[in-house]
């Protein structure tokens, strides 16, 4: 990596600025939403290279990335967070405190994060309904995959979906709140 792009010796920013570069150039369907997750990723690691970490989380942080990448592909699944630290080996409420400490949310947050990433991706450029997608992606209802979508995202699925890759010009007009 150039000199530029290492920042504290931390690789993941490097490899997530690539993976940002790479999303753009291959341009598929949803990459509009890979890219977004991937800069708040990218933010998220910036600031907790400013804010540093203590010897006893640093020397989890392996650990913990395996567990976030298991939640991210396991998100569809209810009983995947204890597994996660199953995995890694250390109790539940010792992962949920190291892992709220590093990613800045709690795991069960997290998990949630990723099902609206993957619901986002299956609703861009295709037809799927949307119970079908909360179902995939692990929600119990379509009603609550809804609300949580809402919530985080600040808009429906169904405008989200009709707005297509720019949903800020489609729903401003409508007086629907979007977060800037």
């Amino acid at each position: 990596l150039p000199p530029l792009l290492q920042y504290h010796n931390n690789t993941r920013i490097g490899d997530l600025v690539i993976a940002i570069c790479q999303a753009a150039e291959q341009a598929l369907p949803g990459h509009q939403w890979r890219m977004t997750g991937l800069l708040w990723e990218l933010l998220a690691e910036l600031h907790l290279g400013r804010v540093g970490h203590t010897p006893e989380l640093h020397a989890h942080i392996p650990l913990l990335e395996e567990a976030a990448g298991y939640l991210r592909g396991h998100c569809a699944e209810e009983t995947c967070i204890g597994d996660a630290a199953e995995m890694i080996g250390i109790c539940h409420s010792y992962f949920r405190r190291l892992f709220n400490a590093y990613y800045g949310c709690p795991p069960r947050e997290y998990r949630q994060r990723a099902r609206i990433m993957a619901a986002k991706s299956l609703m861009t450029g295709t037809s799927i309904p949307l119970s079908e997608i909360a179902r995939r992606v692990g929600f119990s209802s379509v009603q609550n995959f809804s609300r949580a979508f809402r919530h985080m995202e600040g808009i429906s699925p169904s405008d989200c979906r009709r707005c297509g890759p720019n949903p800020v010009a489609a729903v401003e007009g409508r007086g629907v709140r979007w977060p800037r």
